[in-house]
């Protein structure tokens, strides 16, 4: 029975290790066993009393494993590896921001991004590549890629001073929005740690992930509530605004917009994104 076909091999490796970095184990499968997949036995069920032994299940046969494997791959979630390994020259988008960033004072460098996502269409785990282009300026930097009519953000990190960051989102949205054209310029505060430490953090950079506030949302007739963490008002008071993110599966992000296409989304449906724009939402 097959597992892993020639042509996943590659993002299979990539996704053994995204699990282990972030969670360590996904759905019981945990870095070994997503290598070897013929070996997984399944999660431990918990016991039904205190007085019981947890068990797996007795009967679990290769099929299971096999069908389990296969839904991990189809069910963890897309996510994106940068790269700048080898010298990428720039070229197409990336001398358009060169350009245009040299007016703001942003440096640029362009490398590749592997996104590791299910492919629908051939049933199987791909890694896709695409341009990545990084931008800096006093000690702040921040990876890009290019989605239709808009520029979704990897990440931002500041190794400089903490007032650098404000002034560097508005050089970013200026960038964007002002001189490059996008309609949007978007992007999803963290929701786990990252294991890179800057001389900024704070010591307990956990708090960054707790709740800073819930927002309650109607959309399409059905009302939600939305829980944000307290990076999300972060980058609300470094200038960004809070949007619906354009991606699959995600609710909300920060970024910003250019003013006809905001018209252009309250037209198009202005109960969605009314509310969003209203101030007792993103009141700080």
């Amino acid at each position: 029975m097959v597992f892993v076909y020639p042509e996943e091999e590659n993002a299979v490796q990539q996704l053994a290790q995204r699990v282990e970095e972030e969670s360590g184990s996904f759905d019981g499968w945990e870095r070994w066993t997503i290598l070897n997949p013929s070996f997984f036995k399944e999660e431990e069920s918990l016991p039904i009393t205190p007085f019981q032994r947890p068990r797996r299940n007795e009967i679990f046969t290769e099929l299971d494993a096999w069908r389990s494997f296969r839904n991990l791959l189809r069910h963890h979630h897309s996510f994106i590896t940068p790269s700048f390994e080898g010298d990428v020259a720039l070229c197409g988008l990336g001398k358009q921001i060169e350009r245009s960033g040299a007016k703001l004072g942003l440096k640029t460098r362009q490398g590749r991004a592997f996104s590791n996502c299910f492919n629908e269409k051939t049933n199987r785990r791909d890694i896709r590549e695409s341009p990545l282009f990084e931008i800096s300026k006093e000690g702040v930097w921040c990876q890009l890629i290019e989605e239709p009519s808009c520029l979704k953000i990897l990440g931002i990190v500041n190794t400089g001073r903490p007032k650098n960051l404000q002034n560097f989102v508005s050089c970013l949205i200026s960038l964007a929005i002002g001189e490059l054209g996008f309609k949007m310029i978007y992007g999803h505060p963290m929701t786990v740690s990252s294991e890179d430490h800057y001389p900024h953090n704070g010591k307990d950079k956990t708090k960054r992930f707790e709740r800073w506030k819930t927002v309650k949302l109607e959309v399409e007739g059905q009302k939600k509530s939305v829980v944000l963490n307290r990076l999300f008002k972060f980058w609300l008071l470094m200038g960004f605004r809070l949007l619906w993110s354009p991606d699959e599966g995600k609710e909300l992000c920060v970024g910003a917009l250019s003013s006809e296409y905001k018209e252009t989304l309250l037209c198009h449906n202005k109960e969605a994104w009314a509310q969003i724009f209203e101030d007792p939402i993103t009141e700080l």
